[in-house]
This record gives C-alpha cells, sequence and structure tokens, in this order.
C-alpha cells in the first residue's frame, strides 16, 4: 500500500467482547477493503481474534496498565495521566493513537457492535471528497429484530429503524414510557460516526464528531453511499451484561439523559422481576411482534435491507435521505433523483407551481427548478422535494403530479424491472413524454414510463 493512498481507509475500535464477536467485526471491514482493523483490548480476559484468518490486516493493543503509561499522548487529550476512568475517553485516546501510526487517509472510529452498510466501493467513494472537506458523515440505522437473540445471532436481521422525528408516528409503535427513553425513536445514538482524515490537526476530539483545527475544513458531510447499521440490542445475554456493569458499575461516564432513563427503567425491572423483567425489556426494545413490524414498514419507520457480512449492496436504494430531515444535506442539489428515459430529472418550478422534468444543468443553474426526491420501502416509495425551507410532498392527482403541503400519507407503489423503477397509483403510472411534459394517467408501464434512481452527491460550499 501506499503511503496515504487516495481513498485508503482503516478502522479503530477499543473493545471489551467475546472472540466471535471480535472476529465477525474483522470479517466485516477486511471483506470491505479496509487497510487495517485497529483494535484496542479493553479488557484483557477479552483480548482473544483469529489471529490466522486475519493476519496482516490487525493492529491490536491490551490496554493494561503498562499501556495506559507508555501509550503516545495524542492531543488534544495530552493532559492525560493513567487509564482514563471514563470509556469515551479512553475510546477518544485510542482512536487518535491509531490515527497517528496509520497508513491511511482516512480513520472510521466503529463500536463493535457498528457495521457499515455500502452501497459502493468505500474507497471509491471517499476518495471523491476534496481536500477541503475534513470529516463524511454516517447516519444511524439501527438494528430491530423479530424474534430473541441468542449468542452468535446478533447481526442476523434485514430489520433496521431509521431517525424519525415525527412523534405521531412513534406513538403507533412504542409506549410514552419507551419514548421517553429514545431520541427519534432509537435507542442508541442518532448522531452517528464519520470517516476523518489522517492530516488535519484535531481540535477537540469525539468519537462521533472530531473537530478540525482548521476552520475552513468542512466537516460531517453526508454521504448517500454509506450507513451506520448499529446491533444496539445484541443478543439478550450480552444485552444482560451490559446493562448491569452500566448500572452497577457505571462504566460509561458520559451518556445521555435518555440512555440514563433506559437504564432506570432497567434497573426497575431488573430489581422487582429479575431476569423474567430484563427480559421483558429486551423484548420491548429491540423485539417487534409480527403485526408491530408490518406496521413499522408500512410507516416507514422500519427499512428492510439486503445486506451482508463484508460485501457492498446491489440494492441501490438510498436510506440517508429521509423524508423531513431537513438538515441532511449541504445543497438543494443532492440524494436520490428520479431520471427518466429521456435523460432528464423530476422537478418542481416554482414558478409555476407544476412538476416537470429538467435537464441536470438546469437544476444546478436555474434557482426556480428544486428536484423531486424519492423515499422507498420495499414496493413502495414517496416523493418529496424541499422547497423554501419546508417539505412538499407531491401526489398524484387527476392525472398529473402536484406538490402540496400536507400531512396526508402520498405512497405510490413501485415495480421493478431490469434496472428500471416505474411508480403506479389506482393502476395508473407517473410517466415523462419527450417534451419533458409529466402525466400520472398511463394505463401500461412502458418505456416512457420507465425510470431510474440516481444517487447524487450534495455540492461541497
Amino acid at each position: 500500500m501506499n503511503f496515504l493512498e487516495r481513498g485508503s481507509w482503516s478502522v479503530v475500535t477499543t473493545v471489551r467482547a467475546p472472540e466471535y464477536q471480535v472476529n465477525e467485526f474483522l470479517e466485516h471491514y477486511v471483506g470491505l477493503g479496509a487497510d487495517k482493523i485497529y483494535l484496542f483490548f479493553d479488557d484483557k480476559e477479552f483480548s482473544s481474534y483469529d489471529h490466522a484468518r486475519f493476519a496482516g490486516k490487525v493492529v491490536s493493543f491490551v490496554c493494561d496498565d503498562n499501556y495506559w503509561e507508555t501509550v503516545f499522548l495524542a492531543p488534544p487529550l495530552d493532559d492525560r495521566l493513567g487509564r482514563p476512568a471514563a470509556v469515551e475517553r479512553r475510546q477518544g485516546v485510542n482512536a487518535l493513537y491509531a490515527r497517528e501510526i496509520m497508513y491511511s487517509q482516512w480513520l472510521l472510529h466503529v463500536d463493535i457492535d457498528e457495521f457499515i452498510y455500502v452501497k459502493k466501493d468505500v474507497s471509491e467513494v471517499l476518495a471523491s471528497y476534496p481536500n477541503t472537506v475534513f470529516s463524511v458523515l454516517l447516519r444511524t440505522l439501527e438494528a430491530v429484530y423479530d424474534e430473541v437473540k441468542l449468542p452468535g445471532q446478533e447481526t442476523q436481521t434485514v430489520y433496521f429503524k431509521k431517525s424519525v422525528q415525527q412523534p405521531e408516528l412513534l406513538k403507533q409503535i412504542y409506549s410514552n414510557e419507551l419514548l421517553s427513553c429514545a431520541t427519534n425513536g432509537l435507542w442508541g445514538t442518532v448522531i452517528g460516526k464519520s470517516f476523518i482524515r489522517k492530516a488535519p490537526e484535531i481540535k477537540s476530539m469525539s468519537v462521533h464528531w472530531p473537530t478540525p483545527v482548521d476552520t475552513s475544513l468542512t466537516k460531517n458531510v453526508p454521504t448517500y453511499f454509506m450507513d451506520l447499521l448499529h446491533f444496539e440490542g445484541q443478543s439478550y445475554e450480552l444485552f444482560k451484561e451490559k446493562v448491569r456493569l452500566r448500572i452497577y458499575k457505571n462504566v460509561a461516564k458520559h451518556m445521555p439523559y435518555t440512555y440514563k432513563v433506559r437504564l432506570a427503567i432497567c434497573k426497575r425491572e431488573y430489581e422487582e422481576y429479575g431476569e423474567e423483567g430484563l427480559l421483558s425489556v429486551y423484548k420491548s426494545f429491540y423485539v417487534m411482534e409480527p403485526d408491530t413490524l408490518k406496521k413499522a414498514l408500512e410507516l416507514g419507520i422500519v427499512v428492510k435491507l439486503d445486506w451482508s457480512l463484508g460485501r457492498a449492496s446491489e440494492h441501490k436504494i438510498l436510506i440517508n435521505n429521509p423524508i423531513f430531515d431537513l438538515g441532511a444535506r449541504l445543497s438543494n442539489w443532492g440524494g436520490t433523483l428520479i431520471k427518466s428515459t429521456h435523460g432528464s430529472y423530476l422537478a418542481y418550478d416554482s414558478n409555476d407551481q407544476s412538476i416537470k422534468s429538467a435537464a441536470a444543468h438546469d437544476l444546478v443553474n436555474r434557482k426556480n427548478l428544486h428536484p423531486v426526491e424519492v423515499e422507498v420501502v420495499g414496493k413502495r416509495a414517496r416523493l418529496f422535494l424541499r422547497f423554501d425551507s419546508y417539505i412538499l410532498r407531491v401526489y398524484a392527482k387527476d392525472g398529473l403530479l402536484v406538490a402540496e403541503r400536507s400531512d396526508k400519507e402520498n405512497w405510490l407503489n413501485v415495480l421493478y424491472k431490469d434496472e428500471c423503477v416505474y411508480f403506479e397509483l389506482d393502476g395508473k403510472y407517473i410517466s415523462v413524454a419527450p417534451n419533458k411534459t409529466v402525466t400520472a394517467d398511463k394505463v401500461r408501464p412502458l418505456k416512457w414510463e420507465s425510470m431510474t434512481l440516481k444517487e447524487v452527491y450534495p455540492q461541497i460550499s
């Protein structure tokens, strides 16, 4: 490997986990093309992995007393003396140390229960960012189970929750008490994790969002080719061990308020009902019964992903542009757009308040044109756009597409054929004519009704 090869990347984690879980973590990131995985074992009793299988890919440290007395004092945490009491601070020191000694251009700090979901080669994605970008943000999707998981089954699910900002939707799935200890319906962090560059000096260290000294650098630029899958619940046995440590030994010092509320619920149920109470809490947080799961999928709270360890997904529907997430982009020109068979894109013309199609250069240069975006959940989709700091939903009405401010759902059916998609409602298909007129009145999915979903990066400015 060349020094600082463009787009090259490594991974670092501070870990206390059984060997099978560490091996699964390594399998995933080695399979996706990481140069090195830096393992910092936080407990010498949990410091095993398959050395032969991952030879040449792993750099490991046992973080014992000797390590903490001799580890490189990486700024900006160079005032540290001995082993930090908070695991978050130990993670920060270890991530900075790995960054100092690595030969990759980018570093991703994740926990052992976090796996990236990628739709494109990671190096290719990272290489596309200019040197003015300091960090690339991956947004969180949180694992949902359809049954209680046993050790070794932690990653065996295809269901994941998104960050949802509409409490009226979440209340159809969870009780008020559970929502009191969630943020946007997620039990873990909604912040996500970032790839950070090796070279720029860091002003403040955070395992989520480090800040560079150079304020001209752009941080936390969103990517639409990668998400962060968080298996926060784990198997029940691992969940039980983690909860006990955090309740009775206070190993995590900087937990958000919602997590403290959740621990209080766990403690109450465990001390009153024992194992049965804690198992009930685990189920209420992480396991959805069939009817609940079906409803969560229909509401768009949960998505189903085609993913597996160490493999880029061929499922090209992006999850990282959820509807109503106004802060998800740096500009209007980015996201999952709808491209017609004529090469034009669905767009909203704010001058005449109509949906039409437009060439890419017009979308970039004409301020009255706003790209229509799409969110796909299985075989359904909804169209929307961002205009004047709010969301317009796109509806099929009277043979046309119209954009309105409304809370009424606007789901369309999606038909997949070869590399194309077709959008349909009540037997009528969306169509784009050669003159760029957009209608929703065709009764058969022919050539002009065929669309492709185009993934477009936001402009970086």
